[in-house]
């Protein structure tokens, strides 16, 4: 059993701890759900 998490799944945790306020990376089909301001 490997026991490395996926890259869609570091990407997922990298997000949340950078982007709290990001409920979901998924596609949401709406711009105001899909686009979000964040500094860079």
């Amino acid at each position: 059993m490997n026991d490395t998490p996926s890259t869609e799944q570091l990407f997922l945790e990298i997000a949340k701890r950078h982007m709290p306020s990001v409920e979901t990376l998924e596609t949401r089909n709406r711009d105001a759900l899909d686009f979000h301001d964040v500094a860079v």
